[in-house]
């Protein structure tokens, strides 16, 4: 029985014992939340499952008292039984099971009073382009001894370890784990060679590694493999058994205390238990490299790696004399202009000023911008509104991946990389965890809180470092204790040039109040404009609002009116939010986008 499904049966007794629990028997409810309460902090501390109960739910299960029985009860098994489906239809890899949790879940619940039944058959499932992705318990028909005889039918085979955890001969054991310690040992070493000033960047060097054989299929199995950060432990470990019923990464296939840092997956034929030699191979390093040296090149540095592979396509290039990020490049039937962004921050005036340069270039000239990563979407129309073709440097490598032709790239990196200055490691893992807990967090009321802890700590990771300190408070109230903000922000600005600053003057925000919206869909214009209850003559007038999926298209009148009326309310969606995290790990200050919004609603 893999960890997962040890968790996962404590918590589904757990939900079958609190929907049986009787008006009398408050002892044993206060015992059966408090066990719940320890399994669900073991459970995160270990990061086994993708579950998040909300703080109301966490207060309840650890408290030892029991203020109002059929209120705790309808407040935890709801919110119990919305996690378990979606740990079923989606955070969970298994096979063939689905139908008979569900129907235990089902059996369960209807010990329950019909009123909490029907709360629980109203639980509506997160949505995606219009599609249901959770099954929820109103889609399985009402038990019978049919559904039960089933259930009891079904539990022998569950609880078997054929084809679950079933252990792989010893023989293609030892063979896959050589297979696995060479590939590792080569990719090491390689990196070890020509990269030493940027070997901790890598995924799987310098790292603990933990490989699952999982997901076993007709022809193959899948080899999950997982890298933990730990400088005294690079060991590199296999799985002896064929796992079934793991969580989806990132979340661990067993207890473990270590910062996950990356994993991967790859198919083995089961015809022969071979690796693929596209694993670890020199192709995946010179990708990481290329991924790990624009992320941390400069603006001198970009410059020449673009002009090296210009040239290399036998194109020749120009670039101005005094300001060297314009280019342009002539050939047979080549004639391009050229702008390279580096990673500094984009405000109103750098789109303009690179526009009009552009513009100033020949008219046989076809006029483009190159990125080191995707930029804000208002950067993106800006440019093609006014027939400037965006692209990103990465493009210029593509053919030399696909012709296996990296080594050029190998060889051009490996020549500069003294010429780099390498940030902290653990700001890079940071903010790629930050990513994933913002993607795996549940849009609605179930991952409420959890969205406003993950939104304090993106808005920290993107913005701190403009504050001279950062002073910071979650869930603050004011003096009277009738208001609630979700974070506030010491508007302690370290640049008087910075956007920070222009709102000071603007806004009088002496105070950045910052709203966060776990809707499961975009919210409107009522929604927004209760946010401005917070704005005062002593805070100031801004207000920043995170949410999933944004606001309505006709929020954006409002937001111009509120703005005429000296408010301004600024919004991010989890899309927008995600590319200012990577912008952050690739070494660029996100907070021009904020300096763009206020532009955008400034020229309307």
């Amino acid at each position: 029985m893999t960890e997962t499904r040890k968790y996962f049966e404590e918590l589904v007794s757990n939900f079958d014992a609190l929907c049986k629990i009787q008006n009398d028997e408050i002892i044993r409810f206060v015992l059966l939340k408090n066990q719940l309460f320890a399994l669900l902090s073991e459970i995160s501390n270990y990061k086994l499952l993708e579950i998040e109960m909300p703080k109301l739910c966490l207060d309840i299960a650890q408290s030892e008292d029991c203020k109002d029985l059929v209120e705790e009860q309808s407040t935890l098994v709801l919110n119990l039984a919305d996690q378990l489906c979606s740990l079923l239809t989606g955070k969970i890899w298994y096979g063939g099971e689905l139908l008979y949790h569900l129907n235990r879940l089902t059996i369960s619940s209807c010990h329950l009073p019909k009123q909490i039944q029907e709360e629980i058959n109203r639980l509506d499932g997160e949505k995606d382009d219009g599609l249901q992705l959770r099954i929820r318990l109103r889609n399985i028909e009402d038990p019978s001894e049919a559904i039960k005889q089933l259930i009891e039918k079904n539990k022998i085979h569950i609880n078997s370890t054929e084809g679950k955890c079933k252990k792989i001969e010893h023989a293609v054991y030892l063979d896959l784990k050589e297979q696995l310690d060479k590939k590792v040992s080569f990719y090491r070493s390689y990196i070890s060679e020509h990269y030493p000033l940027a070997a901790n960047y890598f995924n799987f060097s310098a790292k603990c590694i933990k490989a699952y054989l999982c997901d076993e299929r007709k022809d193959l199995v899948v080899c999950r493999i997982q890298s933990y950060e730990d400088p005294t432990d690079t060991s590199v470990h296999l799985s002896e058994q064929i796992l079934d019923f793991i969580p989806r990464p990132p979340h661990n296939c067993e207890k473990i205390d270590k910062q996950i840092s990356s994993w991967t997956w790859f198919g083995i034929k089961k015809s022969d238990w071979k690796i693929s030699d596209e694993n670890f191979s020199k192709e995946t390093i010179h990708r990481e490299l290329l991924s790990i040296y624009l992320a941390h090149a400069g603006e001198n540095e970009l410059f020449e790696f673009v002009k090296f592979f210009i040239k290399n396509g036998n194109l020749q290039v120009k670039f101005n004399v005094e300001d060297y990020t314009f280019l342009t490049i002539d050939g047979d039937s080549t004639y391009d202009c050229l702008k390279i962004f580096n990673k500094k921050e984009i405000n109103e005036k750098d789109l303009e000023s690179t526009l009009e340069k552009l513009n100033n270039y020949s008219p046989k000239y076809n006029k483009q911008v190159m990125f080191t990563s995707k930029p804000d979407n208002l950067v993106i129309d800006y440019f093609e509104k006014n027939h400037v073709k965006v692209k990103y440097i990465k493009d210029l490598t593509d053919l030399y991946f696909q012709n296996d032709h990296s080594e050029l790239i190998h060889l051009f990196i490996k020549s500069r990389l003294n010429l780099i200055s390498f940030g902290e490691p653990n700001e890079i893992n940071e903010g790629k965890l930050l990513i994933k807990e913002l993607r795996n967090c549940p849009r609605g009321k179930a991952g409420w809180p959890n969205y406003e802890k993950i939104g304090a700590e993106v808005f920290k990771f993107l913005f701190a470092d403009s504050f001279a300190p950062y002073i910071a408070e979650t869930q603050a109230s004011n003096s009277a204790d009738t208001l609630r903000r979700d974070l506030i922000v010491h508007n302690s600005f370290q640049s008087t040039s910075t956007f920070w600053s222009r709102i000071n003057v603007d806004f009088k925000a002496k105070l950045l109040i910052v709203e966060f919206k776990n809707y499961k869909d975009e919210f409107d214009y009522d929604t927004m404009h209760s946010t401005t209850k917070y704005l005062s003559g002593k805070t100031g007038n801004f207000i920043l609002i995170f949410s999933r999926l944004g606001g309505k298209q006709s929020i954006q009148d409002q937001q111009k009116e509120l703005l005429g009326e000296g408010k301004l309310i600024i919004t991010f969606n989890d899309l927008e939010l995600i590319e200012m995290l990577e912008e952050k790990i690739n070494g660029r200050n996100p907070l021009y986008r904020l300096d763009l919004k206020y532009f955008s609603l400034l020229k309307k």
